[in-house]
């Protein structure tokens, strides 16, 4: 969670385009989507 609070409360650029990517990424992922959600939620 450490992580997710400093990835995203921080206003350095090449951290705000690595996040970006990141969310682009994970947002297209599809299938790999699908998995990790239904893992998460113990599914």
């Amino acid at each position: 969670m450490d992580l997710f609070y400093t990835a995203f409360s921080n206003n350095l650029a090449p951290l705000g385009v690595a996040r970006n990517l990141a969310l682009m990424v994970a947002e297209r992922a599809g299938k790999l989507k699908e998995r990790a959600l239904k893992y998460a939620l113990g599914l």
